[in-house]
């Protein structure tokens, strides 16, 4: 019974902390204006900007390109697939950089792979191509 409610408490502040995060996002004003400079981006590789789900980083040396901030998130092609993607958005001038990720899961780990970018200096988007790669290639070799 203990470990069920310590289980339960855990689940219950994982929640909170994900819900103020969300709110820290929106009211820093990155939620609105990120999706709105992504959309050409979006479009233009065939997925729904309606049913994206993203995670922003705006920290020193997290993009190649000076200013941008990284959204890390997924989508829906035209199929109503889920495809993951990595964006360099620079504010005022829409999407520098981007890359769709494959498996799209691989961006549920999006903050080891921006801790590996702060320990390695590499940018976000290296580390989760190369991420990606070493998963595809791990279940190419499952049997």
């Amino acid at each position: 019974m203990t470990i069920f409610l310590t289980a339960l408490g855990m689940v219950a502040l994982t929640g909170v902390i994900y819900f103020l995060r969300a709110k820290a996002r929106t009211a820093a004003g990155l939620v609105g204006p990120m999706l709105k400079e992504a959309e050409g981006w979006l479009t233009k590789n065939n997925l729904t900007s309606d049913a994206v789900w993203y995670t922003a980083y705006s920290a020193p040396g997290m993009a190649r390109t000076l200013g941008a901030t990284v959204m890390v998130g997924t989508s829906q092609d035209h199929k109503g697939q889920p495809v993951g993607f990595a964006l360099e958005v620079l504010p005022g001038r829409g999407v520098m950089a981007g890359v769709m990720l494959a498996p799209y899961n691989i961006v549920a780990h999006h903050e080891e792979a921006s801790f590996r970018a702060r320990q390695s200096g590499q940018p976000l988007l290296d580390v989760f191509q190369v991420m990606a790669a070493r998963f595809r290639a791990g279940l190419a070799n499952t049997p």
